[in-house]
Order: structure tokens, then sequence, then C-alpha cells
């Protein structure tokens, strides 16, 4: 197991072919993965303005970049998650949630609204490692 309280800091370099006007981060199968995604404008091409998905199979290695879907485009504000390895999860840019499954190609809206920016997702991934608690009255900041 890493040391977090060692890790420093790094710097990842993007696939030089993700030249699209957006990009979000998210994680799949346990890799950092960067989704390219046009903006919708009025020259806006469906037909030309894919969505790419990238996934940096090895941490730090420029070379392990590997594209692993090019799918339709879809006109959000941001993307989100994706779950369980194959629905990824967007925000509309009217503030809707959206989910994709990767493997059928299905888009569903989600009864879920927000305003437009407002959505977040977090991974969760459960531990055994107990998180210290405090006292009501303490204030003390402890590294885990």
């Amino acid at each position: 197991m890493e040391n977090v309280d060692q890790e420093l800091p790094r710097v990842y370099w993007a696939p030089c072919s993700l030249n699209g006007p957006r990009y979000g981060l998210v994680v799949l199968n346990e890799s950092i993965t960067m989704i390219r995604y046009p903006n919708p404008k009025p020259e806006y091409d469906p037909t030309q303005d894919l969505m790419q998905i990238w996934i940096m199979k090895e941490y730090g290695v420029y070379e392990s970049w590997i594209e692993k879907y090019t799918v339709r485009p879809f006109l959000i504000e941001s993307p989100l998650a994706i779950w369980k390895d194959c629905l990824m999860l967007f925000q509309s840019r009217k503030g809707v949630l959206i989910s994709y499954d990767l493997k059928f190609d299905k888009v569903k809206e989600l009864d879920l609204n927000g305003c437009p920016g407002s959505l977040r997702a977090i991974s969760f991934k459960e531990s055994l490692i107990q998180i210290p608690r405090g006292t009501e009255h303490s204030t003390q900041v402890r590294n885990f």
C-alpha cells in the first residue's frame, strides 16, 4: 500500500491526438481516464465532433495512453463519472443527469435535475481503514 503522506503531485501529459475544446477526468477500471467532448457551437457537426475516451494504463507513462472508446457526442455540461466500468454519467446543459451505457449505446435521462454546473459525482471505495474521530470539542486535525 502506498504512503499517501509522501506522495508528490505529478504532471501527466495527455495524448497528443486529444485536441478538442473540452476535457474531463474520471476513473475507469481503476485508471485515470480522460474524456474529450465537443463544445456545442453554431458550427457543431455531430458526425465529426465525436467524444473520445482515453485510459492511462500505467501512471506517469505517456506511451500507456490508449483510446478505449469513440462515441457519438452528447450536448453536455460536464462528464461526472463512470460507474461499474460501463455506465457514464453526465450533466446536460440544462442541468439534467444523463446516463450512457458504453456497452449497449443507450442514453437515459434520469429524474434528477440541478442548476447547470451544479451536479457532482463522488467515487466511493469500501475500505477497512478506520477514519479517526474526534470528540465534539476537539479541533485537532489528524493525518491518516
